[in-house]
């Protein structure tokens, strides 16, 4: 993990990054998911007579799990949170985040200031890597020293980490 620092006018934020690589981070469950991966695929290829079921539920089953079998790259910046994986680059300003939830391995940098009752929330969601309190660290201290810096008011709510998400029909929600 680096730090530099970025100038700005007014209160500057540190410049992070860090990489997640839960594949790496995690070796039993990297190995769980290639077994799982490599069953799934015999049994279908032994099921659909073919040897290239087999290979394109594989494809398809870790294509579906990039985000784990894959490095992901975070940069924090005065900006916003960019996401730099080998297939994509995904980015969001600190001027379109709503709210941030903070997970034990995960955050999420939502746009809307509110939970949405149904459906996904559109935002970035960061992987805390290795060091999970450190990053999680740096982008609460980031997003609320933007947010003071855009209204001049205390540091805005950071959701905690939540043990268990409440059922849909939960009236707390």
């Amino acid at each position: 993990m680096t730090a530099t620092r970025v100038t700005s006018l007014v209160r500057p934020i540190e410049r992070r990054a860090w990489t997640a690589h839960p594949a790496r981070e995690h070796p039993p469950r990297t190995l769980l998911a290639v077994t799982v991966i490599a069953g799934l695929a015999l049994l279908i290829a032994r099921v659909g007579g073919d040897p290239g079921w087999g290979l394109a539920s594989a494809g398809v089953l870790a294509a579906v799990l990039r985000r784990f079998f894959l490095p992901s790259r975070y940069l924090v910046t005065d900006d916003g949170v960019e996401v730099t994986t080998p297939l994509t680059r995904r980015s969001i300003r600190w001027q379109e985040v709503g709210r941030l939830d903070l997970g034990s391995h995960a955050a999420l940098l939502a746009r809307r200031p509110a939970r949405p009752r149904f459906g996904p929330d559109p935002g970035l969601h960061v992987l805390l890597g290795a060091d999970p309190a450190t990053s999680s660290g740096w982008l609460g201290a980031a997003h609320a020293a933007v947010h003071a810096r855009n209204t001049d008011s205390a540091a805005p709510s950071v959701d905690p980490p939540v043990a268990a998400a409440p059922c849909a029909g939960d009236p707390a929600r």
